[in-house]
């Protein structure tokens, strides 16, 4: 009975975990799309300085 117990706790452990590996992998792609904006805004305002 131990043993099962134990296994439903690495289950539970290991859902938790790529639950939270999930949320990761979403804020670093938030962070990099944001970013990529950044970036564009940037080229733009680049573009527009030159034609002053």
């Amino acid at each position: 009975m131990h043993k099962s117990r134990a296994m439903s706790h690495i289950a539970v452990s290991t859902s938790e975990i790529a639950g939270g590996t999930e949320q990761i992998s979403a804020s670093f792609q938030d962070q990099l799309s944001a970013i990529n904006e950044v970036d564009a805004a940037a080229g733009q305002l680049s573009a527009m300085a030159e034609k002053l």
